[in-house]
């Protein structure tokens, strides 16, 4: 189904430059994740679809050469990747010519539609100056989907639980503005005091006590990223299910 996007312009990078473990490739049949064929497409062309039939006015997809080959016909741009995520990130904004905002897509989480990209865009706050935006969903949403599934990590957010949901967005500025300060958080890692300061003690204990709110955690956020924050809860439970391991797999191939 395709769908355009009333809101607001929006270009998308697609993350699909994953090297599969030993056991996963074995499974797959490839070295490279996203170029596994899932119900007759590869990984990738899922994410590719998803963003141009929600609109996307450009998609670079970020990816080595066994999945451009597995693209090939796709009306996307492609970036190489780097040596190691944020540089794979800076990699795919060079080739973003527009000004307006990025959407933020894993390439390997083939149950994503169309609608799921036009809900999250949709629901992202006006912000004015830098900003960045992350997509959660609620476990009660994950469970009622797929049952009870092993490996998905949780954490609590205003008294519910909550995982990642793939998605992130950005403007251009709040886009350079993250990457810089994960550039810093690597550096930082080895130092507990350092990433202590950066995050903040009393949020860390929030976190581990599971007393964190909304309200908290964008707050830190924007103390973090130098950059506005938001949290948006209530995506599809779809966009949890990512393919890390040869369980991962076979769960979504079971969920089909």
């Amino acid at each position: 189904m395709e769908h355009s996007n009333a809101v607001r312009r929006f270009s998308a990078i697609i993350s699909a430059g994953g090297q599969a473990g030993e056991d996963l490739a074995s499974l797959l049949g490839v070295r490279e994740k996203c170029a596994a064929l899932f119900d007759g497409k590869p990984l990738a062309a899922w994410a590719v679809e998803a963003a141009f039939g929600a609109g996307a006015e450009e998609v670079v997809v970020v990816c080595g050469d066994e999945v451009r080959e597995a693209l090939a016909g796709a009306k996307c741009l492609f970036a190489t990747p780097g040596a190691n995520p944020v540089e794979s990130a800076r990699n795919g904004l060079s080739q973003i010519s527009g000004d307006h905002d990025i959407v933020f897509i894993p390439g390997d989480i083939p149950l994503i539609r169309a609608e799921n990209v036009v809900d999250f865009v949709r629901t992202l706050p006006s912000i004015e100056g830098k900003w960045l935006a992350i997509a959660l969903a609620s476990k009660e949403a994950i469970n009622a989907r797929f049952g009870n599934t092993d490996g998905v990590g949780y954490l609590k957010l205003d008294g519910r639980r909550y995982a990642a949901a793939g998605l992130s967005a950005a403007n251009k500025d709040g886009f350079v503005s993250a990457l810089q300060t994960l550039s810093k958080l690597a550096e930082d890692r080895k130092s507990q005091v350092k990433m202590a300061l950066r995050f903040g003690a009393g949020d860390i204990l929030r976190f581990f006590l599971g007393k964190m709110t909304t309200e908290r955690a964008e707050l830190a956020g924007k103390r973090i990223f130098g950059c506005s924050c938001a949290v948006v809860k209530g995506c599809a439970a779809e966009l949890v299910m990512d393919v890390d391991t040869p369980e991962d797999w076979r769960a979504l191939t079971s969920a089909t």
